[in-house]
């Protein structure tokens, strides 16, 4: 334990000592980890600090220490600067390292945090009453030392290189959809950071996250599908691309998986819908008459799976579904011929019912839109007969 007393306690003293300690931590790759007996000792050199008297040191201590951080941040946001083919692994190396100090001084600074969480409740207590002398002079409450470190490396690192890290991730993305091969678990490490970095946030934790990577790669990823829907569409038939951008479809969604935080799986896949599929529904729906009438299910599946999901949706397939079965029964109706009529009618609507029920089963997961169009259709047929 510190063997200075909080009462006679000069903070110059002290803060030399409990500085290297806190340069292991943030640096613990070059220090290693710091053993028990000085982490104990450094906590009740953070208590007594805390205390002192007649003036406590808890705000000179955590200025002290932001500082440390912020001259830390500007050192590595200079050395990532200055690595030309490695700045996403030099990145995600200090990132990784620095996101486990955090951690750790946050628990090192624990007393210090206590009293901030204490000075938090007087404020908010005299903002709700309307009297609040800290007011009067200027207080602001502040973050703890986890959030706060966490707070540099935004403002130092991120803010500053954001536009650098983007342009290199999309790039290393965009290699990745070609085929090419690429470091996954570095990609997915920056793309996290933006996460991770503010989780401590109560309002709008994913804002960075958000702004910062995920708008500008839905933007390229429908820039990208856009093209390579144009060019698919040039080269192959209807039914060829509904099987093609189904493997796209695919594909992305793994991609999500990989890299994105899970907020974005969603955003990526209806990003895919509008830019495969919407984007070309005329020529998907000039193609579902002729799919229906020559009953080509496999088509007809492919159809339902990518024009359910979007704002297009199933309207069209199932009108024409329903035209088709209702024609079909006229026609099977018309020409029945022979004695018992009545007996032979009922067994071919009893066909055909079997018949565009197991299709509605087996091709539209018994979607209730094409359930309801067979009954519709067998409506139909049945006032044709009379």
């Amino acid at each position: 334990m510190s063997t200075y007393r909080a009462k006679d306690l000069k903070f110059e003293d002290l803060w030399p000592i409990v500085l290297d300690t806190v340069r292991s931590v943030i640096n613990m790759n070059r220090y290693g980890h710091t053993d028990r007996a000085t982490w104990q000792t450094r906590f009740f050199d953070i208590y007594n600090l805390c205390t002192a008297t007649p003036e406590p040191h808890t705000r000179r201590l955590y200025d002290e220490t932001k500082r440390f951080l912020e001259d830390h941040c500007t050192s590595m946001n200079e050395e990532i600067n200055e690595s030309k083919q490695n700045t996403l692994s030099n990145y995600v190396k200090y990132w990784t390292e620095y996101k486990k100090g955090a951690e750790h001084l946050n628990s090192l600074y624990q007393f210090l945090n206590n009293q901030l969480v204490k000075e938090r409740a007087t404020f908010d207590l005299g903002s709700d009453t309307g009297f609040n002398p800290n007011l009067e002079h200027n207080y602001e409450p502040i973050a703890e030392i986890g959030e706060m470190a966490l707070d540099c490396w935004i403002r130092i690192i991120i803010e500053p290189l954001k536009d650098r890290l983007i342009k290199l991730l999309l790039e290393q993305i965009h290699l990745d959809r070609i085929g090419e091969c690429v470091n996954q678990t570095t990609i997915k490490d920056v793309i996290m950071s933006f996460v991770d970095v503010c989780q401590n946030r109560k309002i709008s934790p994913l804002e960075l996250y958000e702004k910062s990577f995920e708008t500008p790669f839905l933007q390229a990823t429908g820039k990208y599908y856009r093209e390579e829907g144009d060019r698919c569409l040039n080269k192959l038939d209807c039914i060829q691309y509904m099987k093609k951008i189904l493997l796209l479809i695919d594909d992305e969604e793994f991609r999500s998986r990989k890299f994105l935080n899970s907020t974005s799986y969603s955003k990526v896949y209806h990003e895919c819908l509008q830019r495969l599929v919407c984007d070309h529904y005329d020529t998907l729906k000039n193609q579902c008459t002729e799919l229906i009438i020559r009953e080509d299910l496999d088509a007809l599946r492919n159809m339902y799976k990518l024009l359910k999901p979007t704002h297009i949706g199933i309207t069209y397939m199932v009108e024409q579904l329903q035209e088709h079965m209702s024609r079909t029964g006229h026609e099977r109706i018309q020409s029945l011929t022979g004695d018992n009529l009545s007996t032979t009618f009922v067994d071919t609507l009893l066909e055909i019912h079997t018949k565009y029920t197991d299709i509605i089963r087996q091709t539209f997961a018994n979607d209730s839109e094409f359930i309801s169009a067979l009954d519709k259709a067998c409506a139909n047929i049945i006032n044709m007969k009379k």
